[in-house]
């Protein structure tokens, strides 16, 4: 085994189980002596996270004396690295056939982090601004008037809109409940009935966007296939593209402030993604 690994280490970046005062976890191995081939049990994270960091850097910036900001993509970094994992067992194999499943499914990421969803090849927005941009018309006498007092003008293609489209919508919707409430109760509903060995489509606009849910059910009713597109997934790409773009304006203006400006841009998009993920690393 000793020799294996060293001849995997002269070509290849080598994963292994090493043992710690805390327990046992995978790490990059510098030498073969690291690794523990004997450890019994689950180690602390499992290997997934090589595969699915929960932090990865993406791009960097470079402000340049010219006074331009110069933008570099880590794919091709990312790309190169080649790595070999030994010691994972055959439950952390399973694991991995998981997230293969989610990332590679619409939409091919190469950074393998989350789903990316397009429309005719362009990343797009869902929610409360994008809603509002279509439907400006729709909105209640009351919403119309708090978006002229506070000077909100619609179509509006800044994402920072989206927190002042979400509270227009509040004064809609405040508007419209009773009306809503009425038609319900005098409303007949069908009651519930099961189909088998069929699929079904549901897409209901969401308080932050459009959520889809799509299952298929077998001939026994058990669900065999399910697909949930969250709003949150389907932001993704427009977020990624809209940063980088936004970096350029803030980088010389407020420097001292990136990290700050950063998590208030993407918490307009979607503030389940501060709450569940450290986005952003500064260097």
């Amino acid at each position: 085994m000793d020799n294996f690994l060293e001849r995997v280490m002269e070509y290849y970046q080598l994963i292994a189980p090493v043992r710690t005062e805390k327990g046992v976890l995978f790490e990059y191995i510098s030498g073969k002596e690291e690794v523990d081939l004997t450890y019994s049990g689950h180690t602390i994270l499992p290997p997934k996270k090589f595969f699915f960091p929960p932090v990865e850097e993406m791009f960097v910036y470079e402000y340049e004396d010219s006074g331009n900001i110069r933008i570099y993509d880590l794919l091709d970094e990312v790309s190169k690295g080649k790595r070999v994992i030994v010691g994972v067992k055959p439950c952390d194999i399973n694991g991995l056939l998981v997230p293969d499943k989610v990332f590679t499914g619409e939409y091919n990421d190469p950074y393998y982090t989350a789903r990316h969803f397009l429309i005719n090849g362009k990343p797009y927005m869902v929610g409360a601004r994008s809603r509002i941009n279509n439907n400006y018309s729709l909105l209640t006498e009351e919403a119309k008037k708090y978006c002229e007092i506070y000077g909100l003008k619609f179509p509006s293609h800044s994402p920072f809109m989206n927190i002042k489209a979400q509270a227009i919508e509040m004064i809609h919707l405040s508007s419209r409940l009773v009306d809503v409430l009425e038609q319900l109760s005098s409303t007949t509903f069908k009651e519930d009935c099961v189909k088998y060995n069929v699929g079904g489509v549901s897409i209901t606009e969401a308080p932050r966007g459009i959520l889809v849910h799509h299952y298929k059910v077998d001939e026994d009713g058990k669900i065999v296939e399910a697909n949930i597109i969250t709003l949150t997934a389907q932001n993704y790409k427009s977020m990624e593209h809209s940063l980088q773009k936004y970096l350029t304006t803030i980088v010389e203006r407020h420097l001292n402030l990136i990290s700050r400006r950063v998590e208030e841009f993407v918490r307009a998009y979607d503030p389940c993604v501060s709450c569940s993920a450290r986005f952003l690393r500064e260097h």
